[in-house]
């Protein structure tokens, strides 16, 4: 736990993130499907996150909205399209802190 706390609702939101996200990763969902359920979960939390797990849904939801579908070309500025191999590692990265976190 590394002293962070994360509170009994923290943990109830969590269990839902993590969820999606592994599902995302271990290919149960489409990249699509994970983005629309993403995005409309992460837009409409009404519960409000603990500090440490909303930095990281935070920058993942921003990672989600960089994620395009079309090709990355050498013009393409990479801080703001990334591809779906990309926006899996990312989403494996926020899982691993996420669960640290409980």
């Amino acid at each position: 736990n590394q002293g962070l706390e994360v509170e009994e609702e923290d943990m109830l939101e969590l269990r839902g993130y993590d969820v999606l996200i592994e599902d995302f990763l271990k290919h149960k969902i489409t990249v699509k499907e994970f983005e629309k359920t993403y995005i409309e979960a992460f837009t409409n939390e009404k519960t409000p996150l603990g500090g440490d797990l909303f930095t990281w849904l935070d920058w993942l939801f921003a990672e989600v909205d960089c994620y395009t579908d079309m090709p990355i070309g050498p013009d393409d500025d990479r801080a703001f399209n990334i591809d779906e191999a990309q926006l899996r590692e990312s989403a494996a990265e926020v899982l691993q802190k996420i669960r640290a976190l409980t």
